[in-house]
């Protein structure tokens, strides 16, 4: 259980994010400064910086816990559940809420947003980092492992396409089918 101070830390980073989220949401990422999102939440720009590095990681926020949900869906499998069936129905269940109003205005803004998008490429090899080494515990294989590497790779680096998708069903069904049986197709 987390202690008084972790909770107002984490109430306090929360608030901040929320305030940056909607002023970015309403005025545009370019047209909304540093100092606006701290006058508005109410805190110094220092005391701004000291919870997020930067106005990108204001709006997309909640990368660490992406990645133990992304790590513990594959070390808390159900029994009889595969590591890619795990990932599978986790990135269904997340991009299948694309249609939540909230949710695509949030891809909108970084589709349309380079450095958001570059943000969100950046965490995004992170996250492959996390999941290789998950993936080849999973599977017994040593941390390095080239297999792991590249299913993670493959899983993660779709999930840019998802963002760009307006089929993300299709992208999911399509990525799992390769990686699980092979081309459905004769390979020229």
């Amino acid at each position: 259980m987390a202690g008084l101070r972790e909770r107002k830390k984490a109430a306090m980073r929360q608030h901040i994010s929320d305030v940056a989220t909607r002023l970015i949401l309403e005025k545009g990422f370019d047209r909304v400064g540093v100092r606006e999102i701290a006058e508005a939440a109410q805190v110094s720009p220092t005391t701004l910086f000291s919870y997020f590095p930067s106005k990108e990681a204001m709006f997309i926020d909640r990368d660490e816990q992406i990645e133990r949900e992304l790590v513990d869906t594959i070390r808390d499998r159900p029994e009889g559940t595969t590591a890619l069936g795990a990932l599978r129905d986790l990135l269904l269940r997340r991009f299948g809420q694309l249609d939540h109003p909230g949710l695509r205005d949030f891809v909108a803004m970084v589709r349309s947003t380079p450095s958001l998008m570059e943000h969100w490429r950046q965490i995004g090899m992170r996250h492959q980092v996390a999941v290789a080494r998950e993936l080849a515990a999973a599977w017994d294989r040593p941390e390095d492992d080239t297999y792991a590497w590249v299913v993670a790779h493959s899983v993660l680096g779709m999930r840019e396409q998802l963002m760009m998708s307006d089929t993300p069903q299709q992208v999911v069904d399509a990525t799992f089918e390769i990686l699980e049986r092979g081309l459905p197709f004769p390979s020229r």
